[in-house]
């Protein structure tokens, strides 16, 4: 009977030690796995040249705001850059892409020794770090801990990831965004948290216009899937996407008074130019003049040659750059929308899903689509694996 009272009294002791003993190695690993993810990023940006484009395109601006004040740069090669005013007249190139990336690189370049590409850089490998923060935080609210310790661990050791939290792209923040919109959106309860999500879709909207995909989705899925009546889905509307359109709006108006288009039309030259549409050239002006038949035309290649043939692409390059996990992720995908299993899941591929449709509706999927992706994936590849996992709680 004594025997039985002290083993009583010693097993809530015994339960307590070993919950700190797990305690001990959840923090173990996830320092391990955050010091590795630091690491990994440090070298990223080491090895990492402004060897490209793009690149070398928004350090240049960011330099430009920094040190001038203005986002007039110089191309690496203006001939092969259409611009639909003259360069010349107006004493040089305009900033025709988004303004987010370089203004912020612009505030570094003013605080640090550090030039403009390096400053975005810099930028890129803060982006870096908080990704594997935001992965993290979403796998713990999508699941738990194990959840958001796998989904984490594949983020940390992805190449995709780490080479883009040091090369001064722009795309690793832009995953940032969409994680933490991702976030603000399972924690929606009112206008005001409504409104907050407008305002990161505007923001990401002034990183990329690609982030439209932001602005799909949610529209979407409060049309089609909240199945509320007209006043609140008016409402929501109203306040998600009024804060949206006001803050990209004074960008708009930049564009059309010194570019002559609200907005700019640098990203449909190169849709022109890979549908082999002419050009129109008037001293260094140079145009294009589409008609309805240019537009039909586009419409014809989009969806019985590019759409197909990069959706293949990105699946085929979804296989090598999340293996095993993306055909998880697939059967999540067919469990949500074919037994309608929502919940948190459906937001993560209503973002997922419009990402990936963009993309490939472009001309070209670039490999630098991917980086938003992944982190989704990661997400959503872990969470079916976790439900294969007996015993996590």
């Amino acid at each position: 009977m004594k025997e039985e009272r002290r083993f009583r009294a010693i097993w809530p002791l015994s339960d307590i030690m070993r919950e700190l003993a797990l305690d001990r190695k959840f923090w173990l690993l996830l320092i391990l796995l955050f010091g590795a993810g630091i690491l990994f990023r440090l070298g990223a940006v080491y090895f990492n040249f402004p060897f490209l484009h793009g690149r070398w395109l928004y350090g240049n601006a960011a330099q430009s705001l920094a040190e001038r004040g203005d986002f007039k740069i110089a191309t690496y090669n203006a001939s092969e850059i259409p611009h639909i005013y003259s360069v010349r007249e107006k004493g040089g190139e305009f900033l025709e892409h988004n303004p987010l990336w370089p203004v912020l690189g612009a505030g570094i370049v003013a605080l640090t020794p550090l030039n403009g590409f390096e400053a975005t850089q810099a930028i890129s490998f803060l982006a870096g770090i908080l990704v594997l923060f935001l992965i993290y935080r979403a796998g713990r609210e999508l699941e738990g801990i194990e959840l958001a310790l796998l989904s984490l661990a594949l983020a940390v050791f992805s190449y995709l990831l780490i080479d883009f939290s040091g090369n001064g792209s722009f795309y690793i923040f832009q995953g940032a965004l969409y994680l933490l919109f991702l976030l603000l959106w399972w924690r929606e309860e009112n206008w005001k948290n409504t409104a907050l999500l407008g305002i990161i879709a505007g923001f990401a909207l002034l990183l990329n216009h690609q982030a439209v995909t932001l602005v799909f989705a949610y529209v979407v899925h409060l049309i089609f899937f909240k199945r509320l009546g007209f006043k609140p889905i008016f409402t929501s509307m109203v306040s998600f996407l009024l804060p949206a359109v006001r803050i990209y709006f004074p960008w708009g108006l930049r564009n059309y008074f010194f570019i002559g288009n609200f907005l700019p039309p640098a990203d449909m030259y190169y849709v022109w130019d890979k549908l082999g549409f002419a050009r129109q050239a008037e001293g260094d002006i140079i145009t294009y003049a589409p008609t309805l038949a240019t537009y039909f035309e586009l419409a014809k290649r989009v969806f019985t040659n590019w759409l197909p043939h990069n959706l293949y692409f990105i699946n085929r390059q979804l296989f090598v750059l999340a293996p095993l996990v993306y055909i998880f992720a697939l059967f999540l995908a067919a469990e949500v929308f074919f037994f309608k299993k929502f919940g948190k899941l459906l937001p993560l591929f209503l973002i997922l899903g419009f990402h990936i449709l963009i993309s490939a509706a472009w001309p070209v999927t670039k490999f630098r689509y991917f980086v938003p992706m992944l982190p989704l994936v990661f997400l959503a590849g872990s969470y079916w694996i976790m439900g294969f996992v007996p015993d996590r709680r």
